[in-house]
């Protein structure tokens, strides 16, 4: 049996045999009737010659031409369905949909089961591109019950594309590698390739850049007649990675590629390249990309990406030096209705960057003003995960500019303010918490949580040229510069890795990452609150290196996500001395090996509490239901010793690795955070449990901040790899201080500084993976 998916419809405009074969249908055409069985088979030919030809336009209009209702049904489902890939292929999406409509229902009426389930495929794969979710999982569900098992690696593969347009994009790699090895074993090479792209995007989507790049390749051997839609994504890579040159490569080769072939994604892929131009400054070629992109776009009924060619277009004059133009362009394009959301935060930002590069600062910071309000009183509900990034993008965008606006103009409390402000609001929409609107905090509320807390704190804005950090006591705000975020980054990376590996350059590295993140003025206190930003989140702070000694031999550090956050949110410490352990749990994935020393990490912990006051769930009942089903608010501490993955650009997948019982073996993030805890301390005695991805603006985004929002006062969690025997010991020791009345941030210090002083486990391997989230004031 035959299925034609989108996918697979690529074909590039042909040389003279069709353009003789088309002659020849047309003569035979002119010698028969409606009636006579040929006509319809030559109706079809007609339309696909001229498609063949790149004559599309000439082609939907043979196919309009056409009274189809007066074709045999097993005629009329191939008009219908050749027609919508004709549609599909220039890009209008809606009028596919209703053809492959009407070949199903003609299908149905042929009596032809196998072939209506064919269409019903076809079509969920149509309705996903219109965001129809609900509608494409009902057809493959109908498709599936009427398969013979031929349909199946189609079916998986639009269920795995269903799963990750929805943010699920773990679960989506299990049937889109099960649709993929199908495909391959059937040595159908083209529709693998095609699911590679899908498992490619959701490497990229789970921050696994290295998988991602490696599927794009493989769908380039496997497919290498039809490499755009490998090459753009690998574009998308660059672009990401700001290669900006070399992703202007690749997506010139993917538009070039998808010339008169598929018109959807010629006009992404030189989207993305006019994108790239203009981080480049090369205006010339970017404007005539990007005219070539607006002159198609107008012409399509809603298109998705003219707002933002119009943003590009708007960009390209403030490039230029022409800023009465630009104002113009998105002035205009903010007046104008049902403007996407996240081209009217970038068009916004911009238009404030213009009326400040014109002199006129006051109507600039007004615009800054009007975009916040204009995100904070948005009520639409982003779902797509595409659309989502995009809004997270111009949200980056808008704050970073209006961050730079304001200290270029030496407010340096105003611009503490607006980046506070943001981390809140980003740190919600990554998320996927409700919306609320952001109040900014005043100066004199920043010096009271540092009066408070008896702390000086640290407040990281890391930009692509350059950052600052704010150090804030009860006397004042003061600034000071830092390096670039890709000077930052590769710091960072370096120290971490010496410290992973236990490499002994580490600790000189770690002292001159000590003298470019900490101001001189802001050396010697004995208490931080750090706030980091960027490639800082991956960094313990306690590790780098002061005078010959760590930073955590002179201090009490602790991190927060945001100091607004944490302003909003006041509590008392509980007074019981209650505790709910997890885990000990029994392997079910090879990837997650036995914790030898859970038990022991557990039981330790426990001797520091009554029995009565203490549940404990291990071993087989150390499930997910379980921990739910425990009432975790109404433990005073809750601790988990047991394996965690992070899934950085989707954090929602997050988990604890828990033993498995009915078909789930993982507390994910979205199970904590709708389980309230009520608790002074939650500790993650895990791997990488703070989360596995820096997001511009919000942070760490993982399971540490999960619990913060659940209710947690505390959290104590993993960033790198804690290891199975200096962790017991670790924890012996905070709660043996918890026990003793010390805060968590003194007795996990005090923990840390045993492990210094006794010399095996001096390392910061040992001691430096587990990291104290602040939540709440006072901490």
């Amino acid at each position: 049996m035959l299925i034609v998916a989108f996918s697979g419809c690529r074909s590039k405009p042909a040389g003279s045999a069709p353009a003789q074969s088309l002659a020849q249908v047309e003569a035979e055409l002119s010698r028969k009737q409606t009636k006579d069985a040929s006509y319809w088979e030559l109706c079809r030919q007609k339309a696909a010659l001229l498609a063949d030809l790149g004559r599309k336009d000439e082609a939907a209009a043979w196919f309009r031409s056409l009274d189809v209702t007066a074709a045999p049904a097993v005629e009329r489902w191939r008009i219908e369905r050749q027609w919508a890939v004709l549609a599909r292929g220039m890009a209008r999406f809606p009028e596919a949909d209703s053809h492959l409509a009407a070949a199903v229902e003609a299908a149905g009426r042929a009596g032809d089961g196998e072939r209506k389930a064919s269409l019903q495929v076809m079509r969920a794969d149509m309705l996903i591109s219109l965001k129809q979710l609900p509608l494409a999982s009902q057809l493959l569900d109908e498709a599936e019950r009427a398969d013979t098992g031929k349909l199946r690696p189609f079916v998986q593969h639009y269920r795995g594309k269903i799963l990750w347009k929805t943010n699920r994009f773990e679960q989506a790699l299990g049937p889109l590698t099960e649709s993929f090895d199908e495909f391959k074993r059937l040595g159908r090479k083209h529709d693998a390739a095609v699911v590679a792209i899908s498992l490619g995007t959701c490497f990229y989507r789970l921050g696994q850049s290295d998988k991602a790049r490696a599927a794009y390749e493989e769908a380039l051997r496997l497919a290498p007649e039809d490499p755009q839609l490998a090459v753009g994504h690998l574009g998308a890579l660059h672009q990401a990675q700001r290669r900006f040159d070399l992703a202007a490569e690749s997506f010139r080769k993917a538009a070039a590629e998808a010339a008169g072939v598929d018109e959807e994604y010629r006009l992404m892929w030189l989207s993305n390249l006019a994108t790239s131009l203009i981080s480049e400054n090369q205006w010339d070629e970017a404007e005539r990309v990007n005219r070539d992109v607006l002159e198609r776009e107008e012409r399509l009924e809603g298109s998705l990406g003219l707002d933002h060619s119009r943003v590009n277009e708007a960009s390209i004059a403030a490039g230029r030096g022409d800023l009465p133009r630009a104002a113009q362009l998105l002035e205009q394009l903010l007046r104008a209705p049902d403007v996407d959301l996240g081209a009217a935060l970038d068009a916004s930002a911009m238009l404030a960057d213009v009326y400040a590069r014109s002199g006129d600062a006051a109507r600039a910071q007004a615009q800054f003003e009007r975009a916040l309000e204009l995100a904070d009183r948005s009520q639409a509900e982003v779902k797509e995960d595409e659309n989502k990034l995009s809004l997270l993008e111009s949200l980056i965008h808008l704050h970073r500019r209006y961050v730079r606006f304001l200290m270029g103009r030496n407010r340096v409390e105003d611009a503490l303010a607006v980046a506070e402000s943001s981390r809140a609001r980003l740190l919600r929409e990554r998320m996927n918490l409700p919306r609320r609107t952001v109040t900014r905090l005043a100066e004199a509320q920043y010096r009271a949580i540092a009066r408070e807390t008896g702390a000086t704190v640290l407040a990281y804005w890391v930009e692509p040229a350059g950052g600052w950090v704010w150090t804030v006591t009860p006397s004042g705000v003061r600034v000071s510069e830092l390096a670039s975020e890709d000077a930052l980054r590769a710091r960072v990376d370096r120290f971490q890795a010496a410290v992973e590996n236990r490499e002994p350059e580490g600790r000189g590295i770690g002292g001159k990452l000590f003298e470019a993140l900490v101001p001189e003025r802001a050396r010697g206190a004995a208490r931080y609150l750090i706030v980091p930003d960027g490639p800082l989140y991956a960094l313990n702070f306690e590790t780098l290196e002061t005078n010959g000694r760590y930073w955590i031999q002179d201090a009490t550090l602790a991190v927060t996500p945001s100091l607004d956050l944490l302003a909003a949110r006041r509590s008392a410490a509980r007074r019981d001395r209650s505790l709910l352990a997890v885990g000990d749990a029994v392997e079910w994935d090879p990837a997650f090996e036995k914790l030898v020393n859970a038990r022991k990490e557990i039981e330790t912990v426990a001797g520091r509490f009554a029995p009565k006051a203490s549940r404990l769930l291990m071993e087989a009942g150390a499930t997910p239901d379980a921990y739910l089903g425990s009432r975790p608010r109404d433990y005073a501490y809750v601790h988990f010793a047991a394996h965690a993955m992070a899934s950085r650009d989707a954090p929602m997948e997050s988990a604890i690795i828990l033993s498995r019982a009915n078909g789930r073996g993982r507390l994910s993030m979205r199970d904590v955070l709708r389980t309230p805890v009520n608790a002074n301390l939650v500790t993650v005695s895990a791997c990488r449990s703070a989360g596995a991805r820096t997001y511009s603006g919000e942070g760490l985004v993982g399971l540490a901040w999960a619990f913060l929002q659940a209710g947690a006062r505390e959290v104590v969690a993993g960033l790198w790899k804690v290891n199975d025997y200096a962790s017991p010991k670790l924890m012996e020791r905070l709660y043996a201080g918890l026990a003793a009345g010390e805060s968590p941030a003194a007795a996990l210090r005090e923990a840390k500084l045993k492990l210094i002083a006794e010399g095996k486990f001096a390392d910061p391997y040992y001691w430096g993976p587990l990291e104290l989230f602040a939540g709440a004031l006072p901490y």
